[in-house]
């Protein structure tokens, strides 16, 4: 099973490149990775953050170190 780390990076990296590849690779990935992180045990310690340019997603803990 792929952490949870790793599945956040997956999706704020397709998010942000969503340009550099084909629609349909694009799509695909999205649904496969959407779909593990929501199925993961930790999907609940994670949180959006709203950024210029794409909204990303981090874990909780490091939202809170950064809004101090």
């Amino acid at each position: 099973m792929k952490t949870i780390q790793e599945i956040i990076a997956k999706l704020n990296y397709l998010n942000g490149n969503s340009k550099n590849m084909s629609s349909s690779q694009w799509l695909y990935e999205i649904e496969k990775y959407e779909d593990l992180f929501c199925n993961h045990p930790d999907a609940g310690k994670t949180r959006f953050i709203d950024t210029p340019g794409p909204i990303r997603l981090k874990m909780m803990s490091m939202y809170q170190e950064e809004a101090k």
